[in-house]
């Protein structure tokens, strides 16, 4: 069994400058408007989930695959950065998809090297389809 973590809102200050860091410190900007901000590169940073997930200890991340999702936008180039970052640590990836998604609300991402026994799911479609493109 892996312990894991979903970093929603939990990392957005690791992604905020200066000034709206000490806004947020000031109750000078609501958390909705520093979320607006920084979510979709919070989640898009998934190095740094890994980073976070090693420093606490866990080794499981779940990456959040709801809106505003900014996998379906990833560059093949963020894909293999994504797919080296989880080979090179011990950490695994899933993906929270969004619950429109039921049937597929969870994909394991193993990436080239198999960690589980689960297969790569193949009847994905549209969203699902590309956020699964990430992995393999």
């Amino acid at each position: 069994m892996r312990l894991g973590r979903n970093f929603t809102n939990l990392l957005y200050p690791d992604y905020l400058n200066e000034d709206n860091r000490e806004k947020v410190l000031a109750g000078e900007m609501a958390v909705h408007d520093m979320d607006a901000l920084v979510q979709v590169k919070e989640k898009a940073d998934i190095s740094g989930q890994i980073r976070a997930a090693e420093e606490m200890g866990v080794d499981h991340v779940e990456l959040d695959g709801a809106v505003p999702n900014p996998y379906l936008e990833f560059t093949e180039k963020q894909k293999g950065e994504a797919k080296d970052a989880e080979a090179s640590s011990d950490v695994t990836l899933s993906f929270h998809l969004p619950y429109t998604y039921v049937a597929e609300c969870m994909c394991l991402c193993s990436g080239v090297h198999v960690r589980s026994s689960r297969a790569r799911p193949t009847n994905c479609h549209g969203t699902s389809k590309a956020i699964l493109e990430v992995c393999f």
